[in-house]
Formats: structure tokens, sequence, C-alpha cells
């Protein structure tokens, strides 16, 4: 049976609303969005450059459609209403890609707006790296929308690296539709940005579905970070693994949230939530809201979440050695990230996040 494509805009309205230019939790941490003034923004002169490494595969630019969309928050607003087109990526049935297909995006104005949908057909497999660059300096507004469609038996590996400037504003979301016995798994690394809101949530709507999505993040000198991870099972016999992992330098702040929805029609699933946060510096602050919403007593969900500083054992065993105080936070902090980073399939690419993560240490 031929499966119906879903659409993607009607799932952006399952998902949870923030109506407020000020992202309050009821904590300490909110999200600040006023120092973008919205209404006097212009998005006429919307600039990506975007480069596939693949011979076999090419992006193609198409009119979105099914534009009738309940907005959720003036963001979704500005991109809906300013980009009429997104680039496409298909991958046809039963194939199994070896080598990573790697999409370099480069910004080239103030404000910008992109919106990519990606198609695996059953039975295929592929890795696929999107890494988004900053050629301004300049202030202004970044949304990124990404569409997965994982098709009965594939399996899909998304790495995502954000590396915008530090004066920006970066808005994303990434939407996965998992069918029968499919696998997502969502790699979303965070470095950039002066603002940067990243929500990954995954539809587990084929029996026996997978996805394991891991967020990740460093936040430095006065950057604030919100990171969403959801999974929604939809089907019976799902998997869903949701996890976090950030540090937080300087006065920076980064909330983490983890969210898992068993549905009535999802029985005997398995969810697992976990949320990982160093805190390096007096002035800097990370929470993370970890939650569970059960309508099935056939299903069996976890969550655990770890926030605080450098535990003093390790650092005084890594300081014997000859390391500096100093040396030694460094060296934990790279080894934390380095079980995220083993991850990324392309070695080229793992370096770069080494590099960048080494860039952040030292400023």
């Amino acid at each position: 049976m031929t499966e119906k494509r879903q659409n993607f805009k009607d799932l952006y309205l399952t998902l949870i609303t923030r109506e407020k230019k000020v992202l309050k939790y009821g904590i300490s941490i909110n999200i600040d969005l006023n120092n973008f003034d919205f209404e006097k923004e212009n998005f006429s002169k919307n600039k990506i450059q975007t480069k596939i490494n693949s011979k076999r595969f090419s992006l193609k630019e198409e009119k979105i459609k099914n534009q009738k969309v309940l907005f959720k928050n003036e963001i979704d607003k500005l991109h809906f209403s300013n980009l009429k087109k997104e680039l496409t990526l298909t991958i046809p049935k039963n194939k199994i890609l070896v080598d990573p297909i790697r999409i370099n995006n480069e910004i080239q104005s103030d404000n910008s707006l992109q919106q990519i949908s990606i198609k695996v057909g059953e039975g295929s497999e592929v890795t696929i790296i999107e890494v988004l660059k900053d050629k301004t300096k300049s202030k202004g507004l970044n949304t990124k929308f990404v569409n997965i469609h994982a098709s009965k038996n594939s399996k899909v590996h998304y790495v995502h690296i954000q590396k915008i400037n530090m004066n920006k504003l970066h808005y994303s979301r990434k939407i996965g539709v998992a069918q029968k016995n499919s696998e997502i798994n969502w790699y979303d690394f965070s470095l950039g940005g002066k603002t940067s809101v990243s929500d990954v949530t995954t539809f587990l709507q084929g029996v026996g579905s997978k996805v394991d999505t891991q967020s990740i993040f460093f936040a430095t000198k006065d950057q604030q970070f919100d990171m969403l991870g959801q999974a929604i099972h939809e089907a019976k016999e799902t998997l869903s693994k949701v996890s976090g992992k950030g540090v937080v330098k300087n006065s920076s702040k980064a909330l983490y949230r983890g969210n898992i929805f068993m549905k009535k029609k999802a029985p005997k699933s398995v969810g697992g939530q976990k949320g990982e946060i160093l805190i390096l510096d007096n002035q800097a602050e990370a929470d993370a809201i970890p939650q569970l919403l059960i309508d099935n007593d056939d299903v069996k969900c976890s969550h655990a979440v770890a926030i605080g500083r450098i535990d003093s054992e390790k650092l005084f065993y890594l300081m014997t050695r000859g390391v500096t105080e100093e040396e030694a936070k460094n060296e934990v902090v790279k080894g934390f990230f380095e079980t995220a980073i083993k991850n990324i399939k392309a070695e080229s690419i793992a370096q770069e996040m080494r590099t960048e993560i080494n860039q952040k240490l030292i400023k």
C-alpha cells in the first residue's frame, strides 16, 4: 500500500504553542526575544547559499504547498508569510548510502529563512549532515525548518550543526515522521546565535518505529538557548530516546526540555528521556524540564536530569597529572561532548566540532 505523504504543516499545529516574546517557564530561566523588532525587519532580501556534496542526489526548489497554517507565534508567521519555496531532497527506495550527504548553508543576508523537506524511500538508509554558517556579523533573524519523512523500513541519520554569528536570533523547528519499522536519529548541535530556540519533534506513526533525539549545545558569553526534544508515540511497539547534553559558561543561560507523549494507541512502547548540563561559571544559569504524558498503562517510560558543576575530585585527579585547573576543566568539557560527537559519521565534521568547542573554551 502506498504511504500517504505527510502534510507537515498539520503537524505544526499539534505542538506546544509559544505566544509571547519572552518564553517563561515558571523557573529562573526566561528566554528573551524582545531584542528583535519583528515588525520593522526586512525579509525581502533573503539570501542563503546552499551547496550539496552529492553527485547522485540534488536539492530541488519547490513551491511550498498548503499554505493555510495556524500561526503559533510571530516567528512562525514571519516564516510562512515570507517564504514561498522550500528545498526538497528525495532518496529512492532500497538505497543504502554509505557516504554521508553533506549540505552546506551560508547565510549572506541580515535576515534569512529556509525550509528543507527530506523524503527517504522504503528500505533505504542515509546520513545527512547539514552545517549552517554565517558570512555576516549583523543582527537579524534566521529561521530553519526541517521536515523528514522516513518510509517503511528506512533509517535516517540527520546531523545539524548551527554556528551562526553571535548577534542573531536563530529559530528552528525540525519535524520527523517515522513509518512502520523505520528509524530517525537526530543530532542537533547548537553553538551560535545570541538567542537560539530549537525544537525537534518526531511522530512515531508506524508500528515498531524508533527515534533517538540528541540536543547538544554550548552557550558562552550572554547567549540564551532554549532546546526542546519531543517524541510522540502514535503506534504500538515504538521506541524513543530523547536526550539533551550541554554546557553553559560566562553569563549564558540555557533551558533544555524533553517531552515524551504516549498516546492510547501506543501499547508496548518504550520511552526514555535524559538531560545533562554542566555549569562552568557562577553567573551562568541552566535548567532542565522532563515531561512524560502517558495515556496508556501498557508502556514503559523513564526520565533523568543531572545539572551541576564539574566534579572536584575529577579536577583534582587531572591536576595531579600536571595540568592547571583551567586546563583540567577544558579536558572535562571536551570529554563531555565527545560522547555526542562520536555519533557523527564523518570524521572531518567531527573534527570541525572539536575545533568549535575548543574555540568556545578559550573565549
